[in-house]
């Protein structure tokens, strides 16, 4: 504390030297310079030492009127056929630090509206959005103790979707539940909910990553994306390998004699089902002269529909980040990357990578939300193993996920 009073008065020193026997116009520019300097050393913290949050939506989807939106998903729909809309497995719902105790928050997500909530002791619960008793939008309400409280008539429901307490009665039906009620974990940065849309239980569980749980590693920052796609193809890029040269080859600088070089391989886990093995080397290049301390060494894993896992190996040491997929609709898709380093590398170093990675991911998205999905694509022998990454992925589908029957035994479907 003396060391603080001693600083303040230093300051308050100086400040009475900077301002003392100064004309109105000196006092007022030198207020205005002081004023700059403030904001601009303020801007300089924010860039070097706090993790990235942003945001971006393909402009020219955002230019789109809703009913264009509209009629471009109906187009897709109907070239897409019997492809299902939302394939079974574990999806984050919402990430941990959007959600704090004692909050309620409403979410669109898997064709249903959800009311997400945190009770006092942090236990994070997931419930449909609508009251059993008479429909009433159970995110307007709030949280009391453990439970979620209607807005409506103050039924209390705790995090398994039951009704606790009816104000105005002592007894409580047991059929005073929730309509939906998923399984929720929370794990890796995220609340995680199982979807089946034939109601069976989870078959496998997202592995933790253990730097993270352990709080071995921080926080540093994270991108939103909306994509208007199938989540089918944003995992196919992983398989994918002949788009990297054509698609990402440049830099963020747009620069012609800077480029990207890509090496990429993708197999499907040989112990479990729902995961996927890929490794990838990337480096940039001035021509054919290696840019020193750009080459990037990632190790992959899809975890079924919803999630990718990279470890990144940096010049400063390695970086996790986990790739979250959301379906809101069968077109419609929240994207979003979550970032973890150690202490030692600097934020400003992972703001960099992470906006460069968002930067390639963009391209990907503008080329995603104009295309449209082929059931029998006419492969040829250099694509990569994109037949192979649909046959390890149609194990997420059921035929009750979609209104017309699909023969899964069809090789020309996947």
């Amino acid at each position: 504390s003396k060391i603080w009073i001693i600083m303040i008065a230093c300051i308050l020193d100086s400040a009475n030297e900077y301002f003392a026997d100064k004309s109105a116009f000196q006092l007022t520019w030198r207020f205005v310079l002081t004023i700059f300097v403030i904001y601009v050393l303020r801007y300089l913290y924010k860039l070097i030492f706090s993790p990235m949050d942003y945001t971006w939506e393909d402009s020219d989807m955002k230019g789109l009127s809703p009913f264009d939106k509209h009629k471009l998903d109906l187009k897709r729909k109907k070239k897409l056929g019997t492809l299902p809309p939302f394939p079974n497995g574990w999806y984050s719902i919402i990430t941990s630090k959007e959600l704090k105790a004692g909050e309620v928050k409403h979410i669109s997500a898997l064709g249903k509206e959800w009311a997400v909530f945190r009770t006092k002791t942090g236990k994070a619960g997931v419930v449909g959005a609508y009251c059993p008793h008479l429909g009433a939008d159970l995110s307007m309400g709030t949280v009391e103790g453990e439970d979620l409280v209607c807005p409506f008539h103050a039924f209390h429901f705790n995090t398994e979707g039951q009704c606790t307490k009816i104000p105005y009665q002592e007894n409580i039906p047991n059929s005073m539940k929730c309509q939906d009620i998923p399984r929720v974990v929370e794990k890796n940065g995220s609340v995680l909910i199982w979807f089946d849309v034939d109601g069976k239980d989870p078959e496998w569980e997202v592995p933790e990553i253990p730097e993270i749980s352990d709080k071995n590693v921080r926080w540093r920052g994270t991108t939103r994306h909306t994509v208007h796609t199938h989540l089918q193809e944003i995992h196919e890029n992983g398989a994918d390998q002949a788009h990297l040269p054509v698609v990402h080859w440049r830099t963020i600088f747009f620069y012609r004699p800077l480029w990207h070089q890509w090496g990429i391989k993708w197999a499907p886990n040989e112990t479990h089902k729902w995961k996927t093995d890929f490794e990838v080397k990337e480096v940039m290049k001035v021509g054919n002269w290696t840019v020193p301390f750009t080459t990037f060494n990632v190790e992959g894993h899809h975890i079924g529909p919803g999630f990718v896992h990279f470890k990144m190996q940096s010049v400063f040491g390695p970086i996790w980040v986990v790739h979250n997929l959301l379906p809101v609709e069968g077109f419609l898709q929240k994207s979003n990357y979550e970032m973890w380093a150690p202490k030692h590398i600097p934020v400003w170093f992972c703001k960099i990578v992470l906006l460069g990675w968002a930067n390639q991911y963009e391209r990907d998205i503008k080329i995603w939300n104009q295309k449209m999905f082929l059931n029998a694509p006419q492969i040829v022998k250099n694509d990569g193993p994109i037949v192979q990454y649909r046959r390890w992925f149609k194990q997420f589908y059921s035929e009750k996920g979609t209104k017309t029957k699909v023969d899964f035994t069809n090789p020309d479907f996947f």
